[in-house]
Parts: structure tokens; sequence; C-alpha cells
């Protein structure tokens, strides 16, 4: 699946697209990222970690929540998970929210997505760095995070319209819950959510990023 030969001069292991080109997710670079690999990748990855109750992708929860965001707002909403599809993982809530793993996680996510808004021209200043020095307890293992770590922003608008679309997935996709979701303050849409094969998930993603003139 890849190669860390230190010959390539790169960080990391090198995963490959589905048209067969290199990517260094640890590593990122804009110029290596291309829309028509992202939105494949989006299109055969499942939310909710395949929780759901037939396959549902990354991909039509971007579609779907562009289009009830702001204009302004809507290649970024667009492509606000564009990171899923490079690091290869719609990684759920719950572990971005545990401990050190999820410093981690944030961090390593937030470089590739800042290479995502790099390559396809949307605003920079969404990511902010912070030191941060803490100790996790681990099970039986303590573990101290210190330095620099990368966070995207996202703007209110996204976030808010990120989580109706989570919302309007809960109610139409997964079981009944044992208790309510954090974000179950959020109002789900009135129209209901049935799943796109991933064909039509990709073809849709890659239409909508034209005509929000995308490139």
């Amino acid at each position: 699946m890849g190669n860390s030969n230190s010959k390539s001069g790169r960080r990391g292991d090198w995963r490959q697209t589905v048209s067969g080109k290199m990517y260094w997710p640890a590593d990122p670079r804009a110029d290596e990222i291309h829309i028509e690999d992202l939105a494949h990748h989006l299109a055969t990855t499942n939310r909710f970690g395949g929780a759901a109750g037939e396959p549902y992708s990354v991909a039509q929860h971007l579609v779907l929540a562009s289009t009830i965001v702001a204009p302004e707002f809507a290649l970024e909403t667009l492509m606000h998970d564009g990171a899923e599809g490079l690091t290869g993982c719609d990684l759920i809530r719950p572990v971005k929210r545990s401990g050190a793993m999820g410093v981690l996680w944030e961090d390593f996510e937030a470089k590739n997505q800042r290479v995502v808004h790099e390559r396809f021209g949307l605003p920079m200043d969404r990511f902010v760095e912070e030191h941060r020095d803490e100790w996790f307890e681990e099970g039986q293992i303590n573990i101290r995070l210190q330095g620099w770590f990368l966070r995207h922003v996202m703007p209110k608008a996204v976030k808010d319209v990120d989580n109706i679309i989570l919302m309007t997935e809960a109610r139409d996709l997964m079981a009944p819950p044992p208790e309510p979701w954090v974000e179950a303050t959020y109002k789900p849409l009135e129209q209901k959510i049935v799943p796109w094969c991933w064909e039509n998930a990709r073809d849709f993603f890659l239409r909508r990023f034209r005509e929000l003139g995308g490139k």
C-alpha cells in the first residue's frame, strides 16, 4: 500500500490514491491533491464508522451541507471534511474527544485539511497553532503531550450546518439513541435523507464542486 523508503525525503508512509498517485498523509502537500481522487475517496468512506443502517458516505453529507449553508460558505462547507478523503478515515467524534488520541488526531487531520484549503483557494486563517502541555491517563499509561498543535477552526455557519445535517442523519439513518446526543439541540431538516450509491455520491460531489466554482 505504501513505501516508507527514506530516499523519498518525505515523512511517514505514502498511500496510493484511487487513480494510482502517491500521497503522504504525514507530510501533506497541496499539489498532490486531485479532486477526482478526493471525490472518490469521500464517496466510498462511510459516516458514523459504518454504524448507519446502510452505507452512507461522507461525500453525500458534504453535498447536502453545502446546499443549506449561506452561499458565501458553500464551497468551504463542501470541502470541510476533505482531510477525511486524504487520511482515509472519518474518525467518529467520541474518539476525537478521547484524551491524547483526540489531540494528536486533531493536529494530524488539521494539517491535511490545511492543504485542502491551500489547494482549492479556501481561507487559510481557519487554522491556528496552540501550545499545549498536558498529561493524559490512558489506562495504565501516562502520556505527556507538549508542543505546538494545529487546530481547524470552522466558521460558526459551517459548524452549525454540519450539526444540523448530523442530527438529520441520526434521525433517518441511525437506530434510536440510548441517550440524547450532545448535538441534539440542533433541529434536523424536515426532508428525509435517502443514501445515494457511491457512484452518485462521487458524481454529485464533483458536480457541486464545479457549480461552486471549484478548480
